[in-house]
């Protein structure tokens, strides 16, 4: 028996002349849809700190031959300097601090009105799947644990519904959605499960957005809502629900710097602070993310 090879571009035209070209339209959308998701999370991890200090590295390393030759080396001390720098500023509780801080201060605490909402809208934030002290079940991992347990206070105080919004970001054989995973922790702490609405598809901010209010229309809850994300979340999320055409009203929680005259200038009253660590690297860096999603969006919207 004889194979006769086919060129890709036979192939393709092969499959549109037997699915036609509807079904290859919705093959291209779900590639680049996951190619697109693929990037938006793979870029910040080299553009921010430890990835692009380790690229910084890299370069020192592979370019090291020549660069430490007599003649050239100041460009090998700048980019090793460069690298020192940008790692020790991004881990020092200075940096960190003002960093989130700034974030977190964009909008207020709640004032418990509701400011004509018909729902509460709670984002994903991450799962732990197998979590043995909820006997295999998955659990709201980090600061989705917080943002659901603000999000049953705040229903218990207005009895709104909750629509929880949060897909599955990478599949596997056992994934289930984030707002399934935080529906069944609301109902845990009380919150009726008749309440409770979720929106399963969401990979992104942008998703749950624009998710959420193709549900709102559904159950015709409006679009005023009560937002419930991490404070730091807060800019971002505000931005893109209003691009979206809805009109949330901030409900900030899960902070993470201290608050009070107390702690404002307590960095330089102490040398500790400015010791590297590697919790104070990881508040930068999601301060650093959540700016340079904003930035990307803002320029996306204004198409430039």
């Amino acid at each position: 028996m004889r194979f006769q090879a086919t060129s890709p571009l036979k192939w393709v035209r092969r499959r549109e002349e037997r699915w036609g070209s509807s079904c290859e339209a919705s093959v291209a959308r779900v590639i680049q849809s996951r190619m697109g998701l693929f990037l938006k999370k793979l870029l910040p991890i080299w553009l921010l700190p430890p990835g692009i200090v380790l690229l910084l590295l890299a370069a020192v390393l592979i370019a090291g031959p020549k660069l430490f030759r007599r003649k050239a080396r100041l460009p090998a001390y700048l980019l090793t300097g460069l690298a020192f720098l940008l790692l020790w500023c991004a881990s020092i509780e200075p940096v960190s601090r003002r960093l989130m801080s700034s974030l977190e201060d964009r909008f207020p605490a709640w004032d418990g009105a509701l400011h004509g909402a018909q729902a509460i809208v709670v984002l994903g934030g991450g799962t732990i799947a197998g979590a043995p002290d909820a006997g295999g079940m998955p659990l709201p991992a980090g600061d989705a644990n917080r943002r659901v347990a603000h999000a049953a206070q705040v229903q218990a105080r207005t009895g709104l519904p909750i629509i929880a919004t949060g897909g599955v970001v990478f599949e596997r054989a056992d994934s289930r959605s984030e707002a399934e995973v935080m529906k069944e922790s609301l109902t845990r702490l009380g919150v009726p499960r008749d309440q409770i609405y979720t929106e399963t598809r969401s990979r992104d901010t942008v998703d749950n957005a624009r998710m959420t209010r193709e549900l709102l229309e559904k159950k015709r809850l409006g679009t005023r809502v009560l937002l419930i994300t991490s404070a730091y979340h807060m800019p971002r999320s505000m931005m893109l629900f209003r691009q979206a055409g809805l009109s949330p009203v901030p409900v900030p929680t899960d902070y993470k710097t201290d608050r009070g005259p107390g702690v404002r200038h307590r960095w330089a009253e102490s040398l500790l602070l400015w010791m590297p660590q590697a919790s104070e690297l990881h508040r930068t860096v999601i301060a650093l993310r959540e700016r340079l999603g904003a930035a990307f969006y803002s320029v996306k919207s204004a198409g430039l």
